[in-house]
């Protein structure tokens, strides 16, 4: 049985006994409610204290069972989440990545190398790997792919992954805990606008001020409990007056502060949760201890920070119930000391919120590179050479279903660059897309669909899929020429490029494109790019024979029969022979 199946059937018993737990605790809350209502009663009736004992017993178990409630109602999401994962991820494998967000607000089609080789968008990259639940996490991962590392950072990235791979049960619930309360761009850019506006702390007098009217006013609350009176209930019903004037002076600043923050506690609680297991699990690479290292704010861990910043958020929230703001704000001026612990952890922390999100969104991004090393065991982690090389033993897509895969060895001791041909749905520009791919997953420090690897971490520019550009009045073929532009540009500024190209100049007349291609091979080769071209111009081959230390000619074929085409995908040394487009269209009928 798959490890996903005996976690989806796990999780599937929890969720069903959280539920059952549910349920008893709701229906234990409702009559305790219930109960509590008749001594509450006799004690108005009776002034018993008796009555009032029990009443009182009967709230403190109440608010128990609430708080008892809530945590299981909690653990029933969180079980709930994690069937769904493990649904999702036996979809994922047959195929079906329709559940993970495909970072299609990441497309940008000049980039150098992420449109050309789907990165992101529908079934792109990114979608098969995305495991990720908050806006951090998913800009964390696509920072992956378009930013570049050091040959150390590759390493360390390799460590923390190959830590985090076997993880599976942590991986899992830390996704879960991110999905119960998934953020939106819009709430994190909120908080961080929050906690970084200015905040001066409410004088020492006024705070001794507010202490002293909770202090007299339970005081009183308890003297008359005890002994009623005529003078003890004057007093009392002056204090309360005081309390609310104090707390209707307060208004405009809840106010405030409830328009900036508002309905954001789920949320940062939700933070807090990810920190906190964070925290608690043992790892062992250097990058995930480093990590773990920055979660510590002065001895106290950042979870529990959060986690107070939550509950200050919520109670702050409550004054939105009125009677409940009524009868608090008169007995303990409740919302101001709330105002007042804000600003005393606003004071403290606020400078580490930024920090610590970003530290919760890296780990969902290090989880979701975890999870593709996971579900590909047979994936090999490249070596980074210090000299520009690349040999790939078995390369293949990772996209295509292993069975379905084929895998080519490409190998460059030094800088160069292939003239690859073939014929028409040979396989060219699947293998660039391949070599580019797997070039682009090992600099990201994820492991590779190889049996070997071992590669300089080039820059990469992809020149593959244009379009015309109505927008910018701009046709494809002056689109195409920018795109070559820069990648000539970069290369003249003394980046280490490595260079695919599919079918260039297409835009331009057979005389023309075969006149531009060879000029473009001559200026890879004045530049030292190392690189493949794909071409259908066979004259471009002959360019091999002039600079036979730099280019090679390597080829897909396809074997004619009487009746039909076969596609090997297999790469081999050479240039192609067959061609298949007159074959195919008359098999179709297109020409007689």
């Amino acid at each position: 049985m798959h490890p996903y199946q005996t976690a989806l059937q796990r999780y599937q018993s929890l969720l069903r006994r959280a539920t059952q737990n549910d349920t008893r605790l709701g229906i234990l809350r409702l009559s305790v409610a219930v109960a509590v209502i008749l001594p509450g009663v006799q004690y108005y009736k009776t002034g018993g204290t008796v009555f009032a004992g029990l009443a009182f017993a009967g709230v403190v178990l109440f608010l128990y069972l609430v708080r008892r409630h809530a945590a299981v109602s909690r653990q029933k999401q969180f079980y709930r989440q994690l069937v769904q994962i493990n649904e999702h991820e036996l979809a994922a494998l047959e195929g079906d990545f329709s559940h993970y967000a495909d970072g299609a607000q990441y497309v940008d089609a000049d980039h150098p190398y992420t449109y050309d080789l789907d990165i992101f968008g529908k079934n792109s990259l990114f979608q098969y790997l995305n495991r990720t639940a908050n806006a951090i996490g998913s800009d964390r991962l696509a920072q992956y792919f378009l930013r570049e590392q050091t040959k150390t950072e590759i390493y360390e990235t390799q460590e923390a992954v190959r830590d985090l791979a076997p993880r599976l049960q942590w991986r899992q619930e830390y996704l879960a805990e991110g999905q119960l309360h998934a953020d939106r761009e819009a709430a994190y850019r909120k908080l961080l606008a929050w906690a970084g506006q200015p905040v001066s702390r409410t004088a020492l007098p006024l705070r001794i001020l507010f202490n002293a009217l909770t202090i007299s006013t339970i005081f009183t609350v308890l003297a008359l409990i005890i002994m009623p009176g005529a003078e003890l209930w004057k007093a009392f019903k002056i204090l309360t007056a005081v309390n609310l004037v104090v707390v209707v002076a307060h208004v405009k600043k809840i106010k405030t502060e409830l328009e900036q923050i508002n309905a954001m506690h789920r949320i940062v609680g939700q933070y807090g949760y990810l920190l906190q297991c964070m925290e608690k699990e043992p790892f062992e690479a250097d990058k995930l201890k480093r990590i773990q290292g920055e979660l510590n704010t002065g001895g106290r861990p950042a979870s529990a920070a959060i986690l107070q910043l939550s509950g200050l958020l919520h109670q702050l929230e409550s004054v939105q119930n009125l009677l409940g703001a009524l009868i608090f704000n008169s007995l303990f001026v409740y919302h101001v000391h709330v105002l007042l612990a804000l600003e005393k952890w606003k004071i403290r922390y606020a400078g580490h919120i930024k920090n610590w999100i970003d530290t919760a969104g890296e780990m969902e991004a290090l989880s979701s590179l975890a999870h593709f090393a996971y579900n590909n065991p047979d994936f090999v982690f490249p070596e980074i050479t210090e000299t520009v090389q690349l040999n790939m033993k078995n390369l293949g897509h990772p996209l295509i279903p292993a069975g379905k895969r084929v895998c080519n060895d490409i190998r460059f001791e030094k800088p160069g660059f292939v003239i690859l041909t073939g014929s028409n749905m040979s396989g060219k520009s699947t293998f660039l897309r391949t070599l580019g791919i797997n070039l682009l997953l090992a600099k990201t420090g994820a492991p590779v669909c190889a049996t070997s690897c071992s590669l300089y971490p080039f820059d990469i520019f992809v020149c593959m899929k244009l379009s015309d550009s109505l927008h910018d009045n701009e046709s494809y073929f002056y689109a195409e020429l920018k795109r070559l532009k820069r990648i000539i540009d970069r290369l003249d500024a003394g980046s280490t490029a490595f260079v695919l190209l599919d079918e260039v100049l297409r835009g331009t007349n057979s005389n023309d494109k075969l006149s531009g291609t060879l000029g473009l091979v001559e200026t890879m080769v004045q530049r030292k790019a190392t690189g493949v071209l794909a071409t259908h111009d066979l004259n471009v081959c002959d360019l091999a024979a002039k600079y036979p230390a730099y280019l090679r000619n390597m080829c897909f074929e396809v074997e004619m029969t009487a009746d039909n085409l076969l596609f090997d995908y297999k790469l081999r040394d050479g240039v192609c022979v067959n061609k298949s487009a007159s074959f195919l269209m008359k098999k179709m009928g297109v020409i007689a």
